[in-house]
């Protein structure tokens, strides 16, 4: 190997990652053929205050269309872009009841823990349509069960405190573990409240043993106005060299962070 010509050497070195980049093509654009894709809309459900987005009049039901002149059609690709852009200004435009607009917003910069060390991200500050708290399966025997929660119920209380999303209701469920309560749902339009006691579950977090409660629901897979996009092969194989291509991108602009000193 070491008698060969420059070029041939070099020919063998680059097949390697070559091959692994062409395979991981072929495997998203097959994943995007057969099981398709989440599209989650980027509608704007929640404007954290103090934020960038808040500060640049972002407002709740505003819908993110495009970043610095391209086109923005889910959450996800959202996220992916303005993630990789803390600190630099971007030009954002919104859809507003028709109206599309256009600001310029510094996205902020967060430090967040993964098990290759800190990574720091761009945030704008907004949230997006969350896994609502609609009752889409009940555990048989579960609390939900005995409490006569139905498919298709929608959860907007527990106690006094109101819920709108799966998240809400999860934290409204801490400590409540064993204790009765009132759960509020809406169903067919009619407004019921039932009592529930939720089965207590008991897990260990930052060394210390948290009550849970537990009521026996599952929520839907998708987030309201989300669809599953299947893709014909030329559209799927793009998309899954923008994939590879946004993964290797990822890996290697935090490698050269870590060499420079900016991650750890």
């Amino acid at each position: 190997f070491l008698h060969k010509p420059v070029a041939q050497r070099a020919a063998v070195v680059a097949a390697g990652p070559i091959a692994n980049f062409i395979l991981a093509i072929v495997i998203f654009a097959a994943s995007f053929m057969i099981a398709g894709k989440p599209v989650v809309p980027a509608n704007v459900e929640g404007v954290r205050a103090g934020s960038p987005a808040e500060r640049a009049g972002i407002r709740i039901g505003d819908r993110i269309v495009g970043v610095n002149g391209a086109e923005v059609e889910s959450l996800s690709e959202l996220q992916r872009i303005v993630g990789q852009l803390a600190g630099e200004s971007v030009a954002v435009t919104y859809d507003r009841g028709g109206v599309r607009q256009t600001v310029n917003i510094i996205p902020e910069m967060v430090e967040t823990k993964t098990p290759l060390g800190a990574h720091r991200v761009g945030l704008l500050g907004i949230s997006g349509p969350g896994i609502p708290a609609r009752v889409e399966s009940v555990a048989a025997g579960g609390a939900a069960d005995l409490a006569g929660l139905q498919r298709g119920d929608q959860i907007t209380a527990i106690g006094d405190k109101p819920v709108a999303s799966f998240i809400e209701l999860r934290d409204a469920l801490g400590g409540l573990g064993g204790v009765a309560t009132k759960i509020v749902v809406r169903r067919d339009g009619a407004t019921l409240t039932l009592d529930i006691t939720p089965r207590l579950v008991e897990r260990k977090v930052d060394g210390k043993i948290v009550n849970f409660g537990q009521i026996g629901v599952q929520p839907p897979a998708l987030p309201d106005g989300a669809v599953i996009r299947t893709f014909g092969p030329l559209e799927a194989i793009s998309l899954g060299a923008q994939e590879s291509y946004f993964v290797a991108e990822r890996t290697l602009t935090y490698l050269k962070r870590v060499i420079g000193g900016r991650e750890s």
